[in-house]
């Protein structure tokens, strides 16, 4: 096979590098493209209504992207799943299925339009700014030079030093989830922000609290902080994940690590209640550091394994 096209390192190219971050399949890219092409340009306009016989759909529907993509009626049909509720694209928040109680020929599933979220279009269109839901909660600090004054560059920091360059620059590029333990004070914000240098000059700050605040669903918003630190490129902090279990008694703790494995680059927490439940597979990789003391050490060493 040709070789593709080669770009310098200064060009972006934010489409292919949201299908290397979340393992888009082909077809899943391609539907991201026919429903990115009308935000492009309004010369998609009657295109999309000429193809759909009808003026006032200028938007791509389930049938049309079915249409465009697909060759034959077995084909598409099959190809229903990757628009379906549970679908990778809709649950992960790239695409929204809107719906159409007034429209003259129903409101089938067929006929729903897609629209692509507007943090993956901003994304898409190369624009840095965060998730407008998420700005009042969270906080961008600079990362910092130094560890604290208590901790020191020992065999055990080194390690995690290590592990991070492994995991984030390497073939795999594999998720990296540090819990932080240790009294208030102890340095855990600034630990989070060293390790973070190398790769960051800023990490994001958000208390767990705060998120119970936003509109909709806890797992919903988490999931988007979670995509915002992907899709940025930037570590997230979460202050009071230790109270996870007061807030939401009833939180699927395997539903919000699968969140974190699939959604994210960086994440930091302080320290989490579960260890019974937690999991690490081959997409992401669990390290426990203890800030009580000068001598970092490791706890559950079996997950570096």
């Amino acid at each position: 096979a040709a070789a593709g096209p080669s770009y310098p390192p200064s060009v972006s190219l934010p489409l292919q590098n949201l299908t290397q971050a979340y393992a888009l399949l082909p077809r899943e890219k391609a539907i991201l493209q026919v429903c990115y092409a009308p935000e492009l340009s309004r010369k998609f306009d009657p295109i999309y209504d000429y193809l759909q016989d009808d003026i006032s759909r200028k938007r791509p529907s389930i049938d049309l992207v079915l249409q465009i993509l697909f060759d034959d009626e077995k084909s598409r049909w099959q190809a229903r799943s990757y628009l379906m509720s549970n679908a990778a694209l809709i649950t992960q928040h790239f695409l929204h299925i809107l719906s159409q109680p007034n429209a003259l020929t129903g409101d089938s599933d067929l006929t729903r339009f897609l629209q692509l979220d507007e943090r993956i279009l901003g994304y898409l269109l190369d624009n840095s700014a965060i998730d407008k839901r998420l700005q009042n909660i969270v906080r961008i600090m600079p990362c910092i030079g130094q560890y604290p004054p208590h901790l020191c560059a020992n065999g055990d920091l080194q390690l995690a030093e290590k592990l991070l360059e492994s995991s984030l620059t390497g073939e795999q590029n594999t998720a990296v989830w540090i819990e932080l333990n240790g009294a208030k004070d102890m340095g855990k914000y600034c630990l989070a922000s060293k390790l973070s240098e190398p790769y960051a000059r800023s990490i994001f700050i958000v208390n767990i609290n705060a998120i119970t605040f936003l509109e909709g669903d806890f797992l919903t918003n988490f999931s988007l902080l979670c995509r915002e630190n992907l899709l940025s490129q930037v570590p997230i902090y979460f202050e009071g994940f230790y109270a996870l279990r007061s807030l939401n008694p009833h939180l699927d703790i395997k539903a919000l690590i699968r969140i974190i494995e699939h959604n994210c680059w960086l994440v930091f927490t302080d320290e989490a209640w579960f260890y019974d439940e937690v999991f690490v597979t081959e997409n992401m990789c669990f390290l426990s550091l203890d800030c009580g003391c000068e001598n970092v050490r490791h706890r559950h060493d079996q997950w570096l394994l």
